[in-house]
């Protein structure tokens, strides 16, 4: 499993400041000899890298998830009119927005409509994990239905059937095969629902 930690240096003592990729997870320590800590979660080594860090954003602020993104070269899986997104691992995605969409947080909207929808309005919703100002962690679908049903010259019918069928069940608009990701076991669900 994949780790990132950082090094955050206070006046009195070296804070470690560990944050673990692979769950998410973040703590913090003041052991300074110690070279490798079990993540608490999933009880894997986390290893702690000496990082200068004096310029390091607060850790939650889009400014750290940029850096992170640039830090810990993330794959970036696309991009939009307002937003950036990132593979942070297999089950999880990272948006950062670097544009308003007409005035508004595509993030926050996103947050708002999930923490808003129904249980079976959810059912369709890829979920939002965390969310902040101007950045969101969403859960990863397998692939997009436009890529399963071959792209462009690929079963046009069937991408446009299954929109409208999202669509009148979830009542959300400018729905298309791009935003629509398969989750496995018969599940699809949007994953961009910030308009």
């Amino acid at each position: 499993m994949e780790h990132n930690a950082f090094v955050r240096r206070s006046k009195s003592q070296q804070k470690y400041i560990v944050f673990c990729r692979a769950c998410g997870y973040t703590y913090k320590t003041t052991v300074k000899k110690q070279a490798e800590r079990n993540c608490e979660n999933h009880n894997a080594n986390v290893k702690r890298a000496r990082v200068n860090v004096a310029a390091m954003p607060a850790l939650g602020t889009k400014a750290y998830w940029m850096r992170f993104a640039v830090d810990n070269a993330l794959r970036k899986l696309g991009e939009g009119a307002s937003r950036t997104v990132y593979a942070l691992d297999d089950s999880r995605v990272l948006k950062i927005e670097h544009a308003l969409f007409h005035g508004r947080s595509q993030c926050a909207i996103e947050a708002q409509a999930w923490q808003n929808a129904d249980e079976n309005k959810r059912s369709y919703l890829a979920a939002i994990l965390e969310s902040g100002d101007g950045w969101s962690i969403m859960e990863r679908g397998k692939t997009t239905v436009y890529d399963m049903f071959g792209g462009r010259a690929g079963n046009v019918n069937a991408m446009q059937t299954l929109c409208d069928t999202i669509s009148s069940e979830t009542r959300i608009n400018d729905l298309h095969a791009k935003n629509i990701a398969y989750f496995g076991a018969g599940k699809f669900k949007i994953i961009d629902y910030g308009l």
